[in-house]
C-alpha cells in the first residue's frame, strides 16, 4: 500500500464538537449523540457500544478499556482493566507443562473490565440516559451491518484460532468459510446482552445471569474463575500521570497501563533538539528508537500491578533520571535490547463536545478475537489479556496471581497547553501504541504538523516490545515505506537491524484545539473517519 500525500493533507475542521474513530458507524453514532445535546462522555458510551458490535475482533463487553477525560479545566482517568481469575496461580500453569501463558482458550482470559468501566464513567460524567445511548448498538447487533474489508482480513488472519471454538466459528466462519466484505453480520445474542445492560447496568455482568453463564463455561472448560473475582471487580478513577515536553503537559494512564513508556521516552527526547532535525533525519529516528528501547527495558524489568508491587513512577519520570538516560545514548551506535512483542487488536477514539469537555478512549480484546471463546447465549467474546500480558516467571513484578491486573499495552493521552485542552490522541497496535503516539506528538510539537499530517506520516517501530511470548526474538527496527533509503542505510550502519514494511501499522485518532477551532485527523491506514460541526 502506498502512502497518500500526507505532507499535503489538511485537517478536518469544526467549531463546536468533533469525534474521530476507527469505524464510520461509531463516528456517526457518537456524532448523533453530540447533535442531540449529549456531552463527550455520552457520545463515548454510544461510540464504544457500537464499536463492540461492528468491530468484534477489536473490542467488546468481554474486553478492557482505559479513559482520560478533560472537564472544567481538570483531568481525570479511569482504569477499566480486569484482574486474573481467582484460581490463576503461576504454579498451576507450570503444572500443565507451560513455560508461557496460553494465548487462547479460557485460561488466557482475565475478568472483563469494559462494562464496569463504561457504566462507571457514564454514571460520573454522562448526562443522557444510559439506556438511550445503547440503542444504536442494539440496532446494529440485531439488524446487522456490512462486514468491512478490515474485519474480513482479521477473520482470514485468525481463521485457525476461530476454528478451534465452535461458537466463534459459527459466527465468523458460517458454513466453514469466512464472512465476506459486504455480508451482513447479525449478532442476536449480543443484542439481547446489550438490552440487559441497557436495562440493568453492569450488575448482571458481574453478579447476575451473565456472570452465571461465564462461571458455567469456566466449570465446563476447567477454567479458573470462581465468581468472587467477578463480584469484587470495580473500575478505578484516578489522576493521570504526566510530564512536560517542550512546555506542553502530556497526560497518560498510570500502570497497569504502559503509558509510562511514552512519558519516559519523551522525557529522554526532551534533552535533544528534535525540531532542528528533519522529519526523515536518521539522527532523529536513532534517538527515538534508543529512547523507546530504554523505556521498554524499564517497563519490562520493574512494572506490574501497583496493588501488588512497588512501581517507581517518580524515579522513572524524574528529570534527573531521564537526563542521565539521554546522556548515556550513543549517537553513533544502536544499543542491544531483547524483550517481547506481539501485535494487538484494539480500537480507540477521541471526542470533544460543545462545552470543551474531552474524552480520549481506548478498548480492546487484546489479540484479535481475544481468547476465541464466546460465553454461550451472550454473544460476548472473552479477552485473552491474561494470556497475552502476564509472565510465569516467579518473583517478576508482572507474574500472574489471583486478583492481579496484567501490565497492559492499552494507553491513551491528552495534552494541555498553558493549562488548556490542546490535543486528544491515541492508536491501537499493541506495543506500537506508545511508539506511534510518541512519534505523532513529535510531529505536532517538534515539526508543527497538522493532525492529518501527523496521523499519516510514516512511522518506525522498535521490536521487540513487552509481550512475554516473544521474549527471545532478535531486535529489529521497522521503518514504514515513506522514509528515505538513505535514512535506512544510515541507521543500519549504526547497528540497527532495519526492516522495511508497507504502510499499515496503527489507526491514529487526533483532535487538536487551536485558536477556537477543532482540527481533526483520522489515520489513512484505517477505515476511520473524523466529523464535527
Amino acid at each position: 500500500m502506498s502512502f497518500f500525500h500526507w505532507q499535503r493533507a489538511k485537517p478536518q475542521m469544526a467549531r463546536n464538537y468533533m469525534i474521530a474513530a476507527e469505524h464510520p458507524l461509531a463516528v456517526q453514532g457518537g456524532l448523533a449523540v453530540l447533535e442531540a445535546g449529549g456531552n463527550a462522555m455520552d457520545a463515548a458510551v454510544a461510540a464504544a457500544a457500537i464499536s463492540w458490535v461492528v468491530m468484534p475482533d477489536m473490542c467488546g463487553p468481554g474486553g478492557d478499556l482505559f479513559i482520560i477525560g478533560y472537564q472544567d479545566g481538570k483531568l481525570w482517568a479511569l482504569n477499566g482493566c480486569g484482574e486474573a481469575p481467582g484460581k490463576a496461580e503461576a504454579n498451576f500453569f507450570a503444572s500443565l507443562g507451560l513455560r508461557q501463558m496460553p494465548l487462547d482458550g479460557l485460561l488466557s482470559a482475565s475478568v472483563p473490565g469494559a462494562v464496569a468501566g463504561l457504566v462507571a464513567a457514564h454514571a460520573r460524567y454522562g448526562s443522557l440516559p444510559w439506556e438511550k445511548l445503547l440503542e444504536k448498538a442494539i440496532f446494529f447487533a440485531e439488524r446487522g451491518f456490512p462486514v468491512s474489508h478490515r474485519l474480513y482480513n482479521s477473520i482470514i488472519n485468525q481463521r485457525a484460532k476461530l476454528e478451534k471454538f465452535p461458537e466463534a466459528a459459527a459466527l465468523f466462519l458460517p458454513g466453514g468459510r469466512p464472512l465476506r466484505p459486504g455480508e451482513i453480520l447479525r449478532q442476536p445474542d449480543l443484542a439481547a446482552t446489550l438490552r440487559t445492560l441497557a436495562r440493568d447496568g453492569s450488575d448482571p455482568f458481574y453478579r447476575g445471569r451473565i456472570a452465571e453463564k461465564l462461571l458455567a463455561l469456566s466449570a465446563k472448560e476447567e477454567g479458573l474463575f470462581t465468581g468472587e473475582e467477578l463480584a469484587a471487580h470495580a473500575s478505578e478513577f484516578y489522576e493521570p500521570i504526566s510530564i512536560t515536553y517542550r512546555g506542553y503537559r502530556i497526560y497518560q494512564n498510570r500502570p497497569p497501563s504502559q503509558g509510562v513508556i511514552m512519558l519516559e521516552a519523551l522525557g529522554i527526547l526532551d534533552n535533544f533538539p528534535l525540531s532542528s532535525l528533519g522529519f526523515d533525519d536518521p539522527d532523529k529516528l536513532h534517538l527515538v528508537a534508543e529512547s523507546l528501547k530504554i523505556a521498554f527495558r524499564d517497563r519490562n524489568g520493574l512494572l506490574g500491578d501497583p496493588r501488588f508491587v512497588d512501581v517507581p513512577l517518580g524515579r522513572l519520570l524524574a528529570a534527573q533520571y531521564v537526563q542521565s538516560l539521554a546522556e548515556a545514548i550513543d549517537l553513533n551506535r544502536a544499543s542491544f535490547y531483547s524483550g517481547p512483542h506481539a501485535a494487538g487488536d484494539t480500537t480507540s477514539f477521541v471526542i470533544v463536545d460543545g462545552e470543551g469537555r474531552g474524552v480520549s478512549f481506548i478498548h480492546s480484546n487484546s489479540i484479535p478475537f481475544g481468547s476465541g471463546m464466546i460465553i454461550p447465549g451472550t454473544g460476548i467474546l472473552l479477552n485473552n489479556r491474561a494470556g497475552r500480558s502476564f509472565t510465569l516467571a516467579e518473583g517478576h513484578p508482572n507474574c500472574i496471581a489471583p486478583g492481579k491486573r496484567p501490565m497492559h499495552t492499552l494507553n491513551t493521552y491528552i495534552v494541555t497547553k498553558e493549562d488548556k485542552l490542546w490535543l486528544l490522541g491515541n492508536t491501537p497496535g499493541g506495543d506500537g501504541q506508545v511508539q506511534w503516539n510518541l512519534q505523532v506528538l513529535s510531529c505536532l510539537i517538534d515539526h508543527n504538523y497538522n493532525p492529518r499530517q501527523a496521523a499519516g506520516a510514516p512511522r518506525c517501530q522498535v521490536f521487540p516490545g513487552t509481550d512475554p511470548a516473544d521474549l527471545k526474538k532478535p531486535p529489529v527496527l521497522f521503518l514504514e515505506e515513506g522514509f528515505s533509503r538513505e535514512t535506512g542505510d544510515s541507521l543500519m550502519r549504526r547497528g540497527h537491524q532495519v526492516r522495511w514494511t508497507a504502510q499499515g501499522g496503527g489507526a491514529v485518532q487526533l483532535i487538536q484545539v487551536e485558536d477556537g477551532l477543532l482540527l481533526g485527523g483520522s489515520d489513512p491506514r484505517s477505515e476511520g473517519l473524523v466529523l464535527g460541526l
